[in-house]
């Protein structure tokens, strides 16, 4: 016989706590508790502050999102987050969910990120490549556009694009996390 998985509910909707918590009293192999849980339901900023809580380390964090931005799920994600699904989820998938994470894997609502590629980042167009290969090589961005000639405003749009993909804040930590996943050469 299993034991049940020890559940905290702390998202900061009501409304949302509320039905998770009602959805979770009903279901099978799952125990609402306070402090000796193994799993918090939340919603993303506070997940994101319980990573940062040295005494909540050995807690496994869902997120339960009300958007399927696919920059929000990949910036969750990347910091730590366990697990990952939206408002709209069913009883069954937030139970596959807390399944998983209590199995010690993560888990992403399936159809909220695309598919990654082989080393790890989310498929990028081919002129995403390009503006990447020219960033890489040290090239600002007029020089992109004039190279790949495009707009200005193109280019900038890319860049937000494989910022999103790559999980990056900054054109700096863009290129190392590029390079992390094999997708530019080691200089």
């Amino acid at each position: 016989m299993h034991l049940p998985i020890k559940i905290a509910v702390t998202h900061g909707h009501p409304i949302v706590a509320a039905g998770l918590q009602a959805l979770l009293n009903d279901s099978a192999g799952v125990t609402l508790c306070g402090d000796d849980a193994h799993i918090v339901i939340t919603d993303r900023q506070r997940g994101m502050a319980l990573l940062a809580a040295p005494a909540l380390a050995s807690r496994r964090v869902l997120v339960v999102a009300e958007h399927d931005g696919v920059w929000e799920a990949r910036q969750a994600i990347a910091a730590g987050i366990h697990g990952y699904v939206l408002h709209s989820a069913s009883r069954e998938q937030l139970l596959a969910a807390l399944r998983a994470l209590h199995q010690g894997e993560g888990y992403v609502a399936p159809g909220l990120l695309p598919p990654l590629e082989a080393g790890g980042s989310l498929p990028l167009t081919s002129r995403e490549r390009d503006v990447l290969t020219l960033i890489a090589q040290g090239c600002g961005n007029k020089a992109i556009a004039r190279t790949l000639e495009i707009g200005l405003g193109t280019v900038k749009s890319h860049n937000k694009q494989l910022y999103a993909k790559l999980g990056a804040k900054t054109r700096t930590q863009a290129m190392l996390l590029a390079r992390r996943q094999g997708l530019i050469a080691d200089k």
